[in-house]
Order: C-alpha cells, then structure tokens, then sequence
C-alpha cells in the first residue's frame, strides 16, 4: 500500500521516483489586480458628497444663502472648540440637492464663494488593522517587509478574509477545539439543514450561512432551541460540543447524500468516522496559518483572521496514511463544493491545502486533482524536503509527488528563509516548483491550545494556501485564474532553483 507523509523535517524520509512530469506553464496576470479592484470598489463612495471648509467670517445666514443659491443640502456640520480657538470657520458636509452634477462641477460652484476656504470630497476612511495578537511580531512569514508574504499590508487595507471562504485542508486532522481555531472550522450546512431545530438558529453575521460565529453569538446561545451546550467546559462552543454524542448534533443520518454520515465538520479519513481531530500536530499547525483567528488578542495570526477551513484527516498520529485516503479527501472538497452551489450557499470554496508527499506517480490522485481542477478548485502541494541528506532536490529531475502533477490546478510550493534564500531542505525546480513561501521557523497553532515553530515545506504551503483565500475573500466575483496567474507570475520573475 502506498502511503503519505507529512512533508515538516522530522526522521519521516520521502520516496522517491526517477520519473518525470512537466506541468503546463501558467498564464501570468497582474497579482494583485484583483485585490486592487475588489478594495477600490469597495472603498469608493456611492454618493457625492461634499465637505466645505467656510472662513471665520462666514454667518450662518450667508451659508444658508450660498447653499440656496448652489441648491445644495447640509447633511452636518462640525465647528469644534478647537477649531474655534484656531481661528477656523464651520465645517459642512454637503450634498447635491439635484441629484446630477459631478463632484468637479460642484467644487467649482464652491470656489466661486469669497467665503468658502476649500472644498474637498468626503472619501471613506478606515481603521489601520494590525494584529493585536501577542506573538505577531514572531511571524516572520506575515511581516510586509523582508520576505514575509505581506499579510500584513493587507490586514491594514481592512483585508483579513472572509467566513464565505472555505480551504480544505488535507492533512492529520485540526484541533477544531483550539482557542486560536474554533471559529474557522468549517461547518457542513448540507448536514445541517436537516437537523430538526436548524430553522432555530440565527444568521447573526448574515454571511448566508450557519457557522461557529453565529453559534458563539448570545442571540443563538439564549436559545435553549439551539442545542448549543459547552459540553468540553473551554468556555465556548466549538466543534467538539457539536460532535458529543450528548450534543443532538448528529442524527445518524447522511442528510446530504455524498456518502458520510454526520459529516458536520468534514471527515476522518484515515479512521473512518466523522470526528477528523488531530492527534499529531503537523495539520494544526497548518490551519494556524491559514487561518488562525486575528484580533483576539490571544497566540498567533492566520493570514486570513475569518474565514472556513475543512480538516479532512488522511494521516494518522504518526504522520502517514494511505493514498486512498488522499484521494478520498480530494474528492469530497470536490463533492462539497458541488453540492453548496446546488443549494445556492454563498460559500466559495478555493483551495486544498495538501502539505504531504510519498510515493511515486498516481493516476486515481491525478484524476481526483483534475475533477478539483475541473470544479475550478486549486491543489496547494509542498514540494517536498529533500533526501536522506536533508538537501533539497530538483523536482525537474527527482519528481516529487503530489506536487509534480501536471494538472493546471495544481501549485507546487518550496520553502525560503527569513532572509530570501532557499531553505536549504526545500526542493525547487525550473518547471516543476512554481512559489516558495516562508517555511523556517514558522510559528503557528498546536494541539491543545499550544503553539510552536516548525520548519518544512509543509509550512510554506499554507502561506499560499492562505493567500489564495484572502484573495478570493477581497474579490469575491473573481474566477481562480488570476489566483492562478499571481503565481506564475511571482514564478516567472523569481524562478525556483538550486543555483
């Protein structure tokens, strides 16, 4: 039986092949285009407003007179002590009784008043976000400058994901308890619209669905309907409330037919039940960075502070399980995915994140990735830690599995040190390695509200992963080709090799 392992630095060695696969060339795009129209569309006022600045001189009857004459309407005006004290006049928000003129033409209308000192438009503002989470400043792999992934330039643009955003993550399970986790956990509304008391439960964030947001929320929470009950005493409602046998959560029944029951949160499977905790560490740690929650003040920070993340467990406690598995966890994103568009959720479903390796080339894998592929969902892959010498190998010539697929959905992702450089573990290759991410030294999320560094392309990965989801949240009309074309475009200028 061919088996997976994680792909961290740890005594687990992959095999290796001698065969090789050249993957199709993507078409580069401006990376961040997407971003750039999403936040500027975003952030653009739908009215013209206006804030006129009048001298000190200015009555009240002469601003009336101006605005009588103009056929203009104050909304507000702002005439503070401090204002006062320096000499200045009132400050008006105004706005267009007509209806139809542009902003220009209204300015020029102001300008012509002796008494009238600037005028300017009211443009949105925004808080600055920076993570108030204690360890932030120990992420090396989120810091705009050096040669972290600029996570958090994003999260200062208000950018920090979305909770319609959903990223599978196939690996050894996820701590779905964690105090840095819990509300990131995905939750499978096909399952749950079934439940006798889901019309119950409140919308609270009003994203279209039920998640652990809406179930933390006292509006759900007052309601003894709600079968919401702290059942692992941690002070909150997580997954593993949900998955108790006393919860009423689970009805024994497969509610949404794609073959698993009581598949709430996603699936084990390398146990073959619906409870994908993870007894290992290594999947923990990548859902602490794709998605670890921002703001809290508690731990770390994931790259998005909200967003969906599916544990969909193949390896076991020690780190590897059967290929079978990987291809069954594929395929149920894939079914997933099918299946909330045919309820008309407003879930977007991204990515896999799949940090594992082993094994030589697959066609029952290469054929789930492309049924991912043709359900326009990307395959995230480590590219794998090298030999037993510890030393990176060339994809281009030692194929590395899965990430040396050639289906058009799959990215293949190396590893880098804070400084730029290649980790010296992290395979690379011309053709066969498209990104390195941060993965030395990373710290992010462990079992039992624990935290830790572990170095790996397993830990590069999800950094993309990450990223993949962020954009998706700051362009939610975009199709995955530009994510796409970001990559290759990051490739193309900055390929990844061993020289």
């Amino acid at each position: 039986m061919e088996s997976f392992k994680a792909t961290k630095i740890s005594g687990k060695i992959q095999a290796k092949s001698n065969s090789i696969v050249k993957k199709k060339k993507l078409q580069p795009s401006n990376p961040l285009a997407a971003e750039e129209n999403a936040y500027r569309s975003k952030h653009e006022m739908q009215k013209i407003e206006l804030l006129v600045q009048w001298s000190e001189k200015a009555s009240a009857n002469e601003r009336k007179a101006v605005h009588a004459e103009l056929n203009t309407e104050v909304i507000s005006s702002f005439h503070s002590k401090a204002m006062q004290a320096s000499g200045s006049g009132v400050l008006e928000l105004v706005k267009d009784r007509q209806g139809n003129r542009e902003l220009k033409e209204l300015q020029a209308a102001f300008k012509k008043q002796p008494e009238v000192i600037f005028t300017e438009p009211n443009q949105e503002v925004h808080i600055q976000l920076i993570s108030n989470d204690p360890s932030i400043n120990s992420m090396w792999g989120m810091q705009a400058s050096g040669f972290g992934i600029k996570a958090v330039s994003a999260w200062d643009k208000n950018l920090v994901g979305s909770s319609k955003v959903v990223t599978g993550v196939v690996d050894t399970g996820i701590d779905y308890t964690h105090q840095d986790l819990y509300l990131n956990v995905w939750l499978n509304q096909g399952e749950l619209r079934n439940l006798s008391f889901f019309g119950n439960l409140k919308d609270v964030d009003n994203d279209g669905l039920i998640g652990f947001r809406d179930l933390n929320d006292s509006q759900n929470l007052a309601n003894s309907s709600s079968k919401l009950i702290d059942w692992n005493k941690n002070g909150y409602i997580d997954a593993g409330d949900l998955l108790d046998n006393r919860s009423g959560w689970e009805d024994g029944k497969d509610n949404d037919s794609n073959g698993y029951i009581d598949d709430l949160i996603g699936w084990d499977f390398a146990n073959k039940d619906n409870d994908p905790l993870d007894d290992n560490g290594h999947g923990t740690h990548i859902a602490g960075t794709i998605g670890a929650m921002g703001g809290n003040a508690i731990g770390v920070t994931g790259v998005n502070w909200q967003t969906q993340m599916v544990p969909l467990k193949v390896m076991s406690s020690n780190g590897s399980g059967s290929l079978l598995s990987a291809v069954a966890a594929i395929d149920y994103f894939t079914t997933a995915k099918i299946q909330a568009e045919a309820r008309g959720e407003s879930s977007r479903f991204v990515s896999t994140n799949n940090s594992l390796g082993g094994g030589g080339y697959s066609q029952s894998l290469a054929n789930s990735i492309q049924r991912a592929n043709d359900q326009g969902l990307l395959f995230v892959a480590a590219a794998g830690n090298g030999g037993n010498d510890g030393i990176g190998d060339n994809n281009d010539i030692i194929a590395n599995y899965p990430s040396n697929y050639s289906n058009n959905n799959v990215i293949a992702v190396g590893s880098i040190t804070s400084s730029g450089a290649l980790s010296s573990f992290s395979n690379y290759g011309l053709v066969n390695v498209d990104i390195a991410a941060p993965g030395s030294s990373i710290l992010s999320t462990l079992p039992g509200n624990k935290y830790g560094s572990l170095s790996g392309t397993s830990m590069a990965t999800p950094h993309v992963a990450g990223a993949l989801a962020l954009l998706a949240a700051a362009a939610p009309s975009s199709h995955r080709r530009p994510a796409q074309g970001s990559i290759a475009e990051q490739h193309s200028s900055n390929p990844i090799t061993g020289g």
